[in-house]
């Protein structure tokens, strides 16, 4: 078991928070670059050791709630077939609630995941992501429970694209 926040889920929640582009100078040297695009593999199943999750793509600050998530992830996650258990996404006033906050032209695949309590959020709430634009979420398995008094999914809380075809969930289940 991980416990405290794993040193790659610090930094990736925050290069995503930031466009998924860091520029010199900005104290992030170990991490200057643009990951727009970029690969992440799990290597092992970690547990968070119930810590209350930051989700990768999400809001800057709180200011931003009203409007569109500005920076979602963009990049390429593969799990790798690896679990991530015992995390938190407990926000009753949040929108955009999920391990990830939003994906946009992104790929999330061969991931599950199992939160330790039931993620809660105002709108847009999934285990897997908040949202999902134009991206390819596959090979996922989700399990847990869900709270919102918006739209809500068990893998995705919504999904959109400029076509149907822009988006698609496949070969995935979610027990909620």
């Amino acid at each position: 078991a991980t416990h405290g926040t794993p040193r790659w889920a610090r930094l990736l929640s925050q290069v995503a928070a930031m466009g998924m582009k860091v520029e010199p100078g900005e104290g992030r040297e170990e991490i200057i670059g643009s990951y727009e695009g970029a690969y992440f593999q799990l290597s092992r199943n970690l547990d968070l050791g119930g810590m209350e999750w930051n989700p990768i793509g999400y809001y800057q600050d709180s200011s931003e709630f009203s409007g569109k998530i500005s920076h979602p992830f963009c990049g390429h996650f593969d799990g790798n077939g690896k679990t991530v258990s015992n995390f938190r996404l407990t926000h009753s006033t949040y929108p955009g609630i999920g391990f990830f906050g939003a994906v946009e032209n992104g790929t999330v695949e061969h991931l599950t995941l199992r939160p330790g309590t039931t993620v809660t959020g105002a709108e847009q709430v999934g285990i897997l992501a908040g949202s999902a634009v134009n991206s390819r979420i596959a090979d996922c398995t989700v399990e847990g429970d869900l709270r919102a008094s918006g739209s809500v999914g068990g893998i995705v809380g919504q999904l959109e694209g400029d076509s149907r075809a822009d988006s698609v969930i496949e070969n995935c289940t979610a027990r909620v």
